[in-house]
């Protein structure tokens, strides 16, 4: 009898030792093991978060000096204004210290066209200057606009903002001519200032 137990106390001790050894692993199977179960090594902890430092606000300012074909431009208007309020808003600027600012005319404004070669100074659209101030008007075959875009993908300057022109449409003096460059085309707008149902209104960059 005390044979037996002894054999069985000796199973039962061996047991013990096999079920606590750490099993041999391989290194793939060492590593299902460890996504299943998790990385239980204790770890530092970590640092509180500290506030985030604030950045300076920076003011988006255009550069000075714009001069594209020889003509200086002047910075956008801060608003929308009439045809009327864009000629007395030019004929009165002082900037870089310039007070001889006017407004552009077509052919001016198309050399800021980019990315619609229709409608570029040296593309197809007989939209000039020159057919504009004539009562025949003007030869519109190849002048369809470009497909809507934003961040001023049809102006050299940056923006969509639609400029106003000096020229007023001859047979309808209620409108003049602007560039729109969410287009990247010539159209006209009444000269109160705002041309379609969404209220799009007219800025001016004063030209010299």
């Amino acid at each position: 009898m005390k044979k037996i137990s002894s054999i069985l106390f000796f199973f039962v001790l061996t047991a013990i030792f096999v079920s606590c050894e750490i099993p041999d692993y391989s290194d793939e199977i060492r590593k299902t093991y460890e996504e299943a179960n998790g990385d239980r090594t204790p770890k530092p902890p970590e640092p509180e978060p500290t506030e985030p430092e604030k950045e300076e606000e920076k003011e988006e300012s255009e550069p000075d000096n714009i001069i594209i074909d020889g003509n200086m431009w002047s910075k956008k208007s801060t608003e929308p204004l009439t045809w009327e309020e864009a000629f007395t808003y030019c004929e009165n600027l002082t900037e870089l210290g310039y007070n001889d600012w006017r407004l552009p005319t077509v052919d001016e404004l198309r050399t800021l066209i980019q990315n619609c070669p229709n409608h570029e100074s040296d593309g197809p659209c007989n939209m000039t200057d020159e057919c504009l101030t004539n009562q025949n008007g003007c030869d519109y075959e190849n002048c369809f606009c470009c497909g809507l875009a934003k961040d001023g993908f049809y102006n050299k300057l940056g923006d969509n903002s639609p400029l106003w022109s000096s020229l007023i449409c001859k047979p309808n003096p209620i409108r003049s001519w602007i560039v729109t460059f969410d287009f990247g085309c010539i159209t006209t707008a009444p000269a109160g200032g705002c041309y379609d149902e969404n209220g799009q209104c007219v800025f001016v960059r004063c030209l010299r």
